[in-house]
């Protein structure tokens, strides 16, 4: 499978959308996926995941930071890949680095 990133997007308005996740981020490389996270009862959590193909340079994500979607400005930062996780297991939780 190719190399991809998955920069996590929080503090999303409960109102933003796939589509304008895909706006957002449509100039910093080829998208493969925009997920909105939901609670068990398919409500919004307020934030969102977008995977690339390749590599996105931390300089293009803190340059995002901050911006406004649906009205909030969001958080925007780089989920860490298996590799960057190192021997732990792919559930295993992290905060954000």
């Amino acid at each position: 499978m190719a190399e991809t990133t998955t920069i996590c997007v929080g503090n999303l308005a409960f109102r933003a959308t796939e589509a304008e996740l895909r706006l957002l981020f449509a100039s910093v490389g080829e998208i493969v996926s925009v997920r909105l996270r939901k609670d068990r009862r398919g409500r919004l959590k307020g934030v969102g995941l977008v995977t690339f193909r390749g590599d996105i340079p931390e300089a293009v994500v803190e340059g995002l930071r901050g911006t406004r979607l649906a009205g909030d400005p969001v958080d925007i930062w780089t989920a860490p890949s298996e590799r960057r996780r190192g021997s732990g297991t792919p559930n295993s939780k992290r905060g954000r680095r």
